[in-house]
């Protein structure tokens, strides 16, 4: 768990390699939102500013075991033309996205520490309320905030 808070390569090829499976990535939701002034003061933007939220969930392929909830803020005009045809088709998610796209960026932790998971689906193994690991860091490219990240890991 601890190397997954530190990580700062590609999540999914992370958890293959620790779980020795592959994983699948889960778009729950996709759609416009406006930046609240801690969002905004994050990304380098004002208050009220456009920006996407994508809510996935990432689970092991073979058992559907949950191993993430994850939810990120994106900034479309600070991001290559080609990002959103992209993201459609990465099925290992957004770092994958930025990987293919050969952006460039960095991460930087903001805060990690005990959470719990928001809602999550009825046929879902784990609990509503259950104790979570949660990191959130932003990543940035070209000295500009381009997504706020907020992923959440279960305990055991």
């Amino acid at each position: 768990m601890r190397m997954l808070i530190c990580h700062d390569g590609t999540l999914t090829s992370a958890l293959e390699a620790r779980s020795l499976t592959p994983v699948v990535v889960e778009v729950q939701s996709q759609e416009p939102v406006r930046l609240d002034r801690s969002q905004a003061r994050l990304m380098a933007a004002l208050a009220g500013h456009s920006g996407i939220r994508r809510r996935v969930l990432i689970r092991e392929r073979d058992t559907g075991h949950l191993l993430v909830q994850a939810q990120s803020i994106l900034l479309p005009e600070r991001l290559p033309a080609a990002f959103g045809a992209t993201i459609a088709l990465a099925d290992k998610g957004l770092g994958a996205a930025l990987s293919r796209l050969a952006l460039e960026y960095r991460r930087e932790l903001l805060w990690f520490g005990r959470g719990s998971f928001d809602p999550l689906p009825a046929t879902d193994t784990h609990p509503h309320d259950r104790d979570a690991i949660v990191r959130s860091y932003r990543l940035i490219s070209g000295g500009r905030p381009i997504s706020l990240v907020e992923e959440r890991f279960p305990l055991c």
